[in-house]
């Protein structure tokens, strides 16, 4: 050859052996290029020797040359295009200048060292993991019959078409502590089956079927349209964003990591979700965050939440049946310290069943708390028989609202107890199996409809440390025959007509103190 450049000899087939003379400093673009769509032959180019007075290595140069399998590159090549060496021989081999400072070739790796640029891998698809690779670039995996591939955390580009023709590419995976940010959906043939990929980069592999996500930060990408079943967040991510899964009918699995402290409004609403994994560390799920989450088989929660947010768990069963029929807890008192903001803030008011370390929970002895949260036992249908410490000092609203199947509340009061008690607005509502409640000395105050709809409830003696009564204490009781008072506190203008439900036979008695 003769002149600086190296002329194209795109689709030569019957080339072998090429040898560049000295002086040729560059080459065409896409030199020895071979288009398989140009004839049904391969190219028959195996060896090409270039000369020490080459700089550069023009993209393409000997892309599909099938054939090739050894290179020799000198000193002063300081440039190699994307794609140059894409879609050759398996067992190609580059045999580098020693003398050259702009690249490494090792274990069929050729780097450019000042990008960091991965322009060849052959031999094992094994990727350096000692710092140097940083950008994968644009063909260089072209026609690989991967199945799977590790990328070291050193890497932060991924070019587009970079696995282009690895069809079969089923598992990609990064290295923890990644620091890739640049990955475009279309660096793949085909979307891969299962990735593990950081934060930043998320947004391309929405059509994978298993997705862990890794690195810090909040997860808050629109994955609503997402085509991922099973979606695992590091514990680097530190919070579920805002409706990130609403209405998403692909979803099947999510696991959350334990750097996550909170779950967004509306995060999972109405998706197909069937399993979730929380972990410890959770602090707070936000409003609407399951709601109408009809697949939703059972919840384990965390002992470390403190707050749900109203109708997390809403359930509108004229649509639908919920498939919801377990909840679990590790520590019982820490779950009855929650603050649930609504009766569907609690996944007990739609599931119904508390088990602790896998056991229903039927009986509950409450020992250090000073207040039974609002809510708590809401719609739960384990409990037989719950009992109090005196340390426990109020019952919060709706406490054991609809606890079907309460049949004793034993406060554990001794005579002479100076700790008040006051049980809030439907602390027992619809206990139906309820008789009554046991020694609540010094009861202070009891709620509207505290007693609501407890059928089995035929007595009831108003202590005389009651200093509020609500009228309608005792609403809808049908069953209800005889309360006795021994407050002076409490008077007939207090009942009125709304102490019994209408039409009961029941009496009030007086006790020192008149009633009418």
């Amino acid at each position: 050859t003769a002149g600086e450049t190296f002329p194209r000899l795109r689709n030569m087939s019957e080339l072998e052996t090429v040898v560049i003379n000295e002086g040729v400093r560059t080459m065409a673009y896409g030199t020895f290029q071979w288009d398989p769509s140009y004839s049904s032959r391969e190219s028959h180019l195996t060896s090409v020797t270039l000369p020490e007075s080459l700089t550069e290595i023009p993209e393409g140069a000997f892309c599909h040359c099938r054939a090739l399998t050894s290179v020799k590159i000198g000193k002063n090549v300081t440039s190699i295009g994307a794609a140059a060496f894409g879609d050759t021989a398996e067992n190609l081999v580059i045999e580098l200048s020693p003398e050259n400072t702009s690249f490494t070739y090792k274990d069929g790796c050729l780097i450019e060292k000042a990008s960091g640029t991965l322009l060849l891998l052959k031999g094992n698809y094994i990727l350096p993991t000692d710092g140097s690779l940083k950008v994968i670039t644009n063909g260089v995996f072209s026609g690989f019959d991967l199945t799977e591939i590790l990328i070291p955390a050193s890497v932060t580009t991924i070019e587009a078409y970079a696995f282009a023709g690895c069809g079969n590419l089923k598992k990609f995976l990064v290295a923890d502590g990644s620091l890739l940010t640049v990955c475009p959906r279309d660096a793949f043939e085909n979307d891969p089956e299962i990735a593990k990929v950081p934060l930043a980069v998320v947004s391309s592999f929405t059509r994978v079927k298993e997705l862990t996500v890794i690195g810090s930060g909040a997860f808050d990408t629109d994955f609503s349209g997402a085509r991922v079943e099973r979606l695992i967040l590091g514990d680097g991510i530190t919070s579920v964003g805002k409706s990130v899964l609403a209405n998403n009918k692909t979803i099947q699995y999510v696991k959350l990591g334990s750097g996550i402290t909170s779950i967004g409004k509306e995060a999972f609403y109405n998706s197909s979700l069937t399993e979730i994994d929380l972990s410890e560390g959770l602090l707070t799920i936000g409003e609407s965050a399951f709601k109408q989450c009809y697949s939703l088989r059972e919840i384990t929660i965390p002992s470390s939440v403190t707050s749900i947010d109203e109708n997390a768990f809403f359930i509108n069963q004229n649509y639908g049946t919920p498939a919801l029929s377990r909840v679990n807890i590790s520590d019982v008192e820490k779950w009855a310290s929650i603050s649930f903001a609504n009766d569907y803030a609690n996944p007990l008011f739609v599931g119904h069943r508390l088990y602790k370390d896998g056991r229903e929970v039927t009986t509950i002895a409450f020992t250090t708390l000073t207040k039974i949260a609002d809510y708590a036992f809401d719609g739960c249908r384990s409990l037989t028989s719950v009992s109090f410490e005196p340390t426990v000092q109020e019952i919060g609203k709706y406490a054991f609202t609809g606890c079907i199947n309460l049949r004793a509340a034993d406060f554990m009061r001794k005579e002479g107890e100076t700790k008040p008690l006051v049980i809030d607005e439907a602390a027992f509502w619809y206990c139906r199996a309820l008789p009554g409640i046991t020694r609540a000395v010094n009861l202070t105050k009891v709620g509207a409809k505290a007693f609501a709809y407890c059928y089995s409830m035929v007595e009831f003696t108003i202590p005389a440390s009651v200093t509020e009564f609500s009228s309608d204490a005792f609403y809808n009781n049908s069953n209800m025959k005889e309360v006795t008072n021994l407050s002076s506190a409490v008077n007939g203008s207090v009942f009125g007509d709304k102490l019994l439900a209408e039409g009961a036979e029941s009496k009030i008695v007086r006790k020192n103190h008149t009633i009418f």
